[in-house]
């Protein structure tokens, strides 16, 4: 079972002359513990596939399924809570909250959740992303490097099985950017998360399993094994184990 696949999912923004395609017929399927980056040009659909895997727009046609049931095809309430629970997100911006402490982002999180704060796990995550030293200062206080690893932290304090990382080390030098990518990159297979990452620089691609190009809305394979295309081609070609 897939963490998160699309079948066959479209969007078309705008009417008439002014109709833009900006995702062409598009499938594919990421099993649990597959880092995986989408790179291409600016405008080439990216955000566009990325919010509707993450359930903050809906496609025109097709479906997304996470772990196995139905996502895209769900009431904006449904999709919500499942977008709570299962998914996390890394933004290009750490997005935090300014007057709060790096261990009190990680509490908002139970306090919306109206659960009970739990500082040891807390701070156990805040261990393994090295910040722990930073539990009591202000965002304000931290480096690019710092508030992206608190952010990466925020995204996986809910325990999600799927990361969705939309350009998450734009903002940052050489040395953070792949500090940042080797993170996910552990996530992904200590965790058993499927992690998402959308990104320009082909640098930080190396740590992917697979990688798939996009250009004005059209999704392709570069590298590694397409989950989705396998289960077609075993449908159309079944194996005979007699």
């Amino acid at each position: 079972m897939s963490a998160i696949q699309a079948i066959q999912i479209t969007k078309t923004f705008g009417q008439g002359r002014n109709r833009f395609e900006a995702l062409q017929p598009t499938s594919f399927a990421i099993e649990q513990g597959e880092f995986v980056a989408i790179i291409g040009p600016s405008g080439s659909g990216k955000s566009t596939l990325l919010t509707i895997m993450g359930g903050l727009q809906q496609p025109d046609t097709g479906e997304v399924t996470i772990n196995g049931h139905p996502f895209s095809t769900e009431s904006e309430r449904k999709r919500g809570k499942i977008r709570f629970n299962d998914i996390g997100f890394v933004l290009q911006s750490s997005n935090l909250v300014p007057f709060l402490t790096v261990l009190d982002q990680l509490q908002l999180i139970n306090i919306v959740q109206k659960e009970s704060f739990n500082k040891h796990q807390a701070e156990s995550l805040l261990e393994q992303l090295n910040i722990l030293h930073l539990k009591d200062k202000y965002p304000k206080e931290l480096s690019g490097g710092e508030r992206q690893r608190v952010a990466i932290a925020k995204a996986l304090f809910n325990r999600p099985s799927i990361i969705l990382a939309d350009e998450p080390t734009a903002s940052l030098d050489t040395q953070n950017a792949f500090d940042v990518v080797q993170i996910l990159s552990k996530q992904a297979k200590n965790g058993k998360k499927a992690v998402i990452m959308v990104t320009h620089d082909q640098r930080l691609i190396d740590a992917c399993d697979k990688v798939y190009y996009m250009e004005d809305g059209n999704l392709r394979l570069e590298r590694g094994v397409d989950i989705h295309a396998l289960n077609q081609l075993h449908e159309e070609f079944p194996i005979d184990d007699n």
